[in-house]
């Protein structure tokens, strides 16, 4: 029957008869039910807390025993970044696939974008504390996690964006203080989508965000706020705004 599957000394069984450890009646779920290879509560399922890494690049909803896609950067844990767009949309980045760098400075910073390939996955860990004077031009069709601690400031002196995107490119941001430019803007997003989590722009001569060229921009639970002209601008054909749990003020 569906309730006992194995057949144990020609009895039907579950598959917590089907094996005397843990291991074992994983084993044999594993050995019928290939997706749904983990024995808990007398029934196969996918994963559970004691077993979740069996998802892939997926994460296990424990409560549900299911694999489902990430929607956060923190639900990934050493993979730290979530691919929230693009053809992996739904999946942690690959530690074994993807690209992992750490940028202690300014230089490291625009050097690990500078040196983007098409196509590349990279996940770049901030491990200084100030970045100053960055400048960052970002257009290979490609996705970058940019991911702090929380405690990073990243400033700049450029007449355009600290930071800009363009063509194709996928950017997330996580626990990052986006908060000096001196001479322009913050954040341009030209590319394909820009993501802002947990995060502030702040202190920008002109706009904080400025969103065109059909940038579908998404900011949650970040700050955007005291800045020389407007704290967001949206403009062009298909460019989109999402926000979430987030605080936005006008010009300073």
């Amino acid at each position: 029957t569906p309730d006992t599957p194995f057949c144990v000394n020609q009895t039907c069984v579950s598959c917590v008869s089907a094996g005397e450890t843990p291991e074992e009646q994983n084993d044999a779920c594993l050995s019928l039910f290939p997706n749904t290879p983990i024995c808990f509560g007398q029934a196969c399922v996918a994963c559970s807390e004691d077993f979740p890494d069996t998802c892939g690049d997926r994460i296990c909803d424990t409560d549900a025993t299911e694999c489902v896609d990430c929607t956060a950067h923190s639900q990934c844990g050493d993979a730290l970044a979530c691919h929230l767009d693009g053809p992996d949309q739904g999946n942690c980045f690959d530690t074994e696939t993807d690209t992992y760098a750490q940028a202690a400075d300014a230089t490291a910073l625009a050097n690990e974008f500078a040196n983007l390939s098409d196509g590349e996955d990279k996940v770049i860990e901030l491990t200084g504390t100030n970045y100053t004077l960055t400048d960052i031009s970002y257009t290979a069709e490609a996705e970058v996690a940019l991911i702090g601690n929380g405690n990073q400031d990243v400033t700049g002196n450029t007449a355009g964006g600290l930071i800009r995107t363009g063509a194709n490119a996928i950017l997330y941001i996580d626990n990052v203080g986006l908060t000096s430019n001196l001479a322009g803007n913050i954040l341009d997003c030209a590319g394909q989508s820009v993501w802002l989590d947990n995060s502030t722009i702040e202190s920008a001569d002109s706009i904080g965000l400025d969103i065109t060229n059909g940038c579908q921009a998404h900011v949650r639970s970040s700050t955007i706020a005291d800045h020389g002209s407007d704290a967001i601008s949206v403009d062009g054909n298909a460019t989109t705004l999402e926000l979430i749990n987030s605080f936005v003020a006008g010009a300073n």
